[in-house]
């Protein structure tokens, strides 16, 4: 009930326009072996491989609170629908101005009809579906931090999605901040 709570909250923030963001230099690498921690039991409980290939050494302009809600949005998925012996890898490349970071899966995929609207709020049906909400909170959150997130996916042949952060402080700082 708390996470649908949060999520709701979440939702309206970002409809509103309102999501607030605490962003500083934040180490890449500590990010991304943070979230796969967080999640290496499950994937080790659901029978999957869950790996970081080398993860470049350089600073993102973030709020690591925020973008360990996306990476763990993401890694759950991944989690969820990758059947048993399959593996899941957190992959990130920089450039001077923004950091890619990537989840790839070796799950089912997603079916070609449905990608158009993965990032659209909605309420799941079925048992353990969750809110429906995650992908669009992840596309606010990031799009908050003047990025962008994207899904690669073909039907059977796994799915990888892809967001963007700045290496530096915006020009928006302010707004990334949270001041209006």
């Amino acid at each position: 009930m708390k996470d649908l709570v949060n999520d709701l909250l979440d939702l309206a923030s970002i409809q509103a326009g309102k999501l607030s963001l605490s962003a500083r230099p934040t180490p890449l690498a500590s990010l991304v072996e943070e979230a796969r921690d967080m999640h290496e039991a499950a994937a080790r409980a659901a029978g999957l491989r869950l790996t970081a290939d080398d993860i470049p050494e350089v600073d993102v302009f973030a709020d690591r609170a925020r973008v360990l809600q996306v990476l763990s949005n993401l890694l759950g998925n991944a989690i969820k629908f990758t059947p048993s012996g399959g593996g899941i890898t957190l992959r990130a490349t920089a450039t001077d101005a923004q950091v890619a970071i990537s989840v790839v899966d070796t799950g089912r995929g997603i079916p070609a009809q449905d990608l158009a609207t993965v990032f659209e709020p909605y309420r799941a049906r079925g048992s353990g579906a969750g809110s429906g909400l995650g992908l669009f909170i992840a596309q606010g959150i990031v799009e908050r931090h003047d990025g962008r997130i994207w899904i690669d996916s073909r039907e059977h042949a796994g799915t990888t999605v892809s967001f963007t952060l700045p290496r530096r402080e915006s020009p928006y700082q302010d707004r990334l901040q949270g001041m209006h």
